[in-house]
């Protein structure tokens, strides 16, 4: 049963703030006197018709923890000012009757039989031998259930060894020991025929041999095949700061190969005559679906890994440095695969947006401000006997929501002046601008002449179509402007045809190209 504890000297007080029903911890004005253990029983509301009985789990200064409604009472509201008090309650005296009539304890023993006789035969269970230094003859310890038989040493002598065992009773000779620090030693006895054994054990058959440790040094485990325990394991001795769990080193002993230590870091130096050789070497199975290797923080949340497919994630992120080097490249990413098409780099925000790509082909974008995104016609594009203006397939710019672009663009073209060139430009719902075109042609969007040629210099909304004289040898228009995208992202296109239907075809020009960067 549990053990509540008492005082005969705490003040009565009272609730500094209020709580409700559901509260499971209550605020005082003062502990003067309260028991110096947990738990502890107080009355809230004392001696009023709303009295509940707590039992007190923590205290930390004025704020106690309880376990409200105890006792056949319930928990309900008390408002700041609720009497508190230290009581006792039915339970502490219900619990030592029930104590003193029960069958199983020490007042059921039948009368005159003392609780250890030295005659009579009793079963003892769940007793403690408080440092006995008598002797035992003819015992066996059996573990049931999930208990373990321990030796355990003691404080006050660390240096003592915890366990022995000897050959017989005459002879007393040595065969094994446990040491104060943990080290089992094996002892063969002269003559022996398991001399080469240090130690050895078997399994339930007696034959089975399970683990061994041999005179050369060597040893083997052959665990259970059943068993979910490690094949080997070194326990800490949880005293030593420094001290080396597992050890491989020269013959010496003076030098560390590989070492694991006690807090849990793990060093591996191989020797010089081993440079050709990697000193970790992690083969992945045929089809591995989990991680090849990982680093993970205390909260088991990885840091670092080397995923199935090979690819290496730092969740950290990660610095590289050529430490005491004045040149040489930091860092070299590239794709390996002929044909390769993806980018190499993608730089990823947050929220899992990619805001900024290097291609294959050195083609770097970003969408922040001062970013800009690039397209250059690659071949030319002829349009006759139209003028539905509709989006090149090359001069084509992504942009993004609720941003501001300012507008560059190289135009080539040539055209009869009968067809001429018309352009506007295509954006995504909602987005506004402005924008101008200074072009040099014959045909009759001419507005002013120079030396034969026309000039237009009208300022445009983003996507009002405007006329520009044609010529049978290239002409170049030079384009500036200004776009403002509302909620929605899309794409910045250059949309044109003829600026009248004519058979002899507009061409758009190879190298024309479209430039936006990104200004807010």
């Amino acid at each position: 049963m549990t053990v509540r504890y008492y005082s005969s000297i705490a003040l009565q007080t009272t609730l500094t703030n209020g709580i409700t029903a559901s509260s499971t911890t209550i605020q005082v004005a003062s502990t003067t006197g309260f028991p110096g253990s947990t738990p502890f029983t107080l009355a809230l509301d004392y001696g009023s018709a709303n009295e509940e009985l707590v039992d007190v789990t923590m205290v930390a200064a004025l704020s106690l923890t309880v376990t409200r409604g105890v006792d056949g009472t319930s928990a309900g509201t008390h408002n700041p000012g609720a009497v508190v008090r230290h009581v006792s309650s039915g339970r502490d005296f219900s619990d030592s009757r029930a104590h003193e009539n029960a069958s199983t304890g020490i007042h059921g023993l039948a009368p005159g039989s003392a609780l250890v006789g030295t005659i009579d035969t009793q079963t003892l269970s769940n007793k403690t031998l408080d440092r006995a230094t008598g002797t035992l003859k003819n015992i066996d310890i059996f573990n049931v259930g999930a208990w373990i038989t321990a030796v355990v040493g003691d404080s006050t002598q660390p240096t003592i060894s915890k366990f022995e065992v000897l050959d017989n009773e005459i002879s007393l000779q040595e065969m094994m020991l446990v040491g104060s620090a943990g080290g089992v030693f094996s002892f063969p006895l002269a003559g022996a025929i398991d001399t080469d054994l240090r130690w050895q054990s078997f399994a339930p058959d007696r034959v089975t041999e399970r683990s061994a440790i041999y005179q050369s040094g060597s040893m083997s485990v052959s665990p259970n095949a059943t068993t979910t325990l490690p094949s080997f394991w070194v326990r800490d001795d949880g005293v030593s700061t420094t001290k080396t769990a597992h050890l491989v080193s020269n013959v010496a002993g003076s030098v560390s190969y590989f070492a694991t230590f006690r807090d849990g870091h793990t060093t591996i130096t191989p020797p010089n005559s081993s440079a050709a050789q990697n000193p970790l070497f992690i083969k992945a199975p045929a089809t591995p679906t989990a991680d090849m290797f990982r680093i993970v923080d205390t909260a088991n949340t990885a840091m670092f890994t080397v995923q199935s497919t090979g690819l290496a994630l730092a969740n950290r992120g990660a610095t590289i440095a050529r430490t005491g080097q004045t040149s040489g490249t930091l860092l070299t990413v590239g794709a390996t695969n002929a044909g390769y098409t993806g980018n190499l780099t993608a730089w990823v925000n947050p929220a899992g947006t990619t805001v900024a790509t290097m291609t294959e082909a050195g083609n770097f974008s970003t969408i922040g401000i001062g970013g800009q995104v690039f397209a250059r016609k690659t071949a030319d594009t002829a349009r006759a006997s139209t003028i539905t203006a509709t989006a090149d397939p090359h001069l084509v710019c992504a942009m993004q929501a609720n941003a501001t672009y300012t507008i560059d663009a190289y135009i080539i073209y040539n055209a009869n002046t009968a067809g001429d060139f018309g352009m506007q430009f295509g954006t995504p719902a909602g987005a506004t601008g402005n924008w101008n075109a200074i072009a040099w042609g014959r045909g009759a969007g001419a507005s002013v002449g120079v030396d034969g040629f026309t000039v237009r210099t009208n300022d445009n909304t983003i996507n009002q179509n405007r006329t520009y004289g044609g010529d049978t040898t290239d002409i170049t228009a030079h384009v500036k402007g200004i776009v403002i995208t509302a909620g929605t992202a899309g794409n910045l296109t250059v949309d044109w045809a003829q600026a009248a239907s004519d058979a002899g075809a507009t061409t758009l020009r190879t190298n024309s190209y479209l430039r936006i960067v990104r200004v807010a």
